[in-house]
């Protein structure tokens, strides 16, 4: 198998220099290396080593383009083998669309903790003729799902990449022609606060991260590249188009996250019942240089059941996974109209099964670290920075899923629902893929 930036499919490369990796089984004596676009070879390198590691710094890369990586290697016994892949260009960084946004901000940061709903843009594209190729270059801050015609099109959680945003900014682009209809098709944005718009929380009762780091409100730009019989097609984020409420009613890495269920329909938090779409407003948006992403995406590697569940009363209990889960909760109930769930989450149960949440404090905010010396969150911050989310049900069935959050528990406090109406629970690891969905890296697994 061929690696090309540490990636086997759905290879994009818009920068260099790239870097190409290979594995042999025996004595590798010398490689040489061809690149190809479309038939034209436009690199070769021929040269005598072991290295299975080539970085290619000296190729003229071309947007919206198609190359093919060749590598044939040689063994000191006569053994030979070819490995080939390939990658697709985009728009080389160079953006045709904005930084747009939906414009509204606290007009003091204390009232970050009040909540609002978040953000959700959409462009319709109407197509009359037959479609050849079709790819998006995107980036959402701070994070960002991406929808078309209702289905997603991101891979991994908790994108966009965390970069210091006024000197580099990673986007991400996709072959969106599988997901293109004819003749008209909506693509959805669904937008959230991530690294870009923090709570300002004084971590440690120090660090504010709103004053350490580059901020602002979620924004979005975009480039849709379309290829046709006869002639190519650029649409960029820009005036026309469109952003309303989301059903978030809070989110924040570190605190958690609100969702009101009667927004929307089904499991699509976009698919949302009364929208008021309104014109984006158009943003100079950070001064980071944008690259093309080559960063493994987190992805969810695998679930563990409840292990034991311990009630507390008619409408509380606690879940016992068992092991840590640094990752989401996924839980599925049946519930009554406007029915309020909330969850906290906890590393530890006391002696009496309370919960013990002092280790999972965010920046031990509430914690007690000598006698009579509470770490201060600052004004308007919780008490207790906990690990909480809670949501607004619909009558009927109700699915739950962090989406703009990542925990770290065993236990989890259910308030606001009897156990008879849990229908299924999970907890979700969230790490970082290396080779696709199988082969993993993983940054934290569980641990007794």
């Amino acid at each position: 198998m061929l690696s090309i930036n540490y990636q086997t499919e759905n290879i994009i490369v818009d920068h260099l220099p790239i870097m190409v990796c290979w594995s042999t089984n025996y004595p590798q004596k010398s490689f040489t290396i061809k690149v190809y676009k479309g038939a034209e070879l436009v690199s070769l390198i021929a040269r005598e080593g072991n290295k299975t590691i080539v970085t290619l710094d000296a190729i003229s890369l071309q947007s919206f383009t198609s190359y093919t990586i060749e590598v044939l290697t040689h063994g000191d016994n006569g053994e030979n083998n070819v490995f080939k892949n390939s990658f697709t260009t985009s728009n080389l960084g160079h953006f045709s669309g904005r930084w747009v946004s939906g414009g509204h901000h606290f007009t003091n940061d204390i009232h970050y903790y009040r909540g609002k709903r978040n953000v959700v843009m959409r462009k319709t594209i109407y197509l009359d003729e037959e479609l050849l190729d079709a790819y998006i270059s995107i980036v959402g801050l701070g994070f960002y799902k991406l929808y078309i015609n209702g289905k997603e099109v991101t891979r991994g959680e908790l994108n966009t990449d965390w970069t210091n945003y006024a000197k580099i900014i990673y986007y991400d682009t996709y072959n969106i022609k599988p997901f293109i209809n004819q003749p008209k098709n909506e693509v959805i944005v669904e937008l959230a606060d991530g690294w870009f718009n923090p709570a300002p929380l004084k971590l440690f009762g120090k660090y504010n991260l709103r004053e350490t780091l580059t901020i602002g409100e979620p924004q979005v730009i975009a480039d849709i590249y379309m290829k046709f019989a006869d002639r190519e097609m650029i649409i960029g984020s820009d005036a026309d188009w469109q952003y309303c409420e989301g059903a978030y009613t809070f989110n924040n890495i570190y605190l958690g996250e609100r969702l009101d269920m009667k927004l929307f329909r089904g499991d699509n938090t976009t698919d949302l019942l009364m929208p008021d779409w309104k014109n984006v407003v158009l943003s100079n948006g950070p001064e980071g240089r944008l690259v093309s992403s080559f960063i493994p995406k987190i992805n969810h590697t695998l679930s563990l059941g409840a292990e034991h569940i311990h009630v507390v009363d008619e409408e509380t209990f606690i879940i016992d996974f068992g092991a840590i889960v640094t990752g989401f909760i996924d839980l599925s109930i049946t519930a009554s109209e406007n029915q309020r769930v909330e969850l906290l989450y906890s590393e530890d149960v006391d002696e009496n099964y309370e919960l013990n949440t002092d280790s999972t404090l965010a920046g031990f905010v509430g914690k007690q670290v000598t006698e009579g010396v509470i770490i201060d969150g600052g004004i308007g911050a919780p008490a207790r920075a906990e690990q909480k989310d809670a949501f607004e049900c619909r009558s009927g069935k109700n699915h739950f899923i962090n989406a703009f959050t990542c925990h770290s528990f065993r236990y989890v406090q259910l308030s606001g629902i009897n156990i008879e109406q849990l229908n299924n629970v999970s907890g979700a690891f969230s790490t970082y893929c290396t080779k696709g969905k199988r082969g993993l890296l993983l940054l934290r697994s569980l641990h007794k």
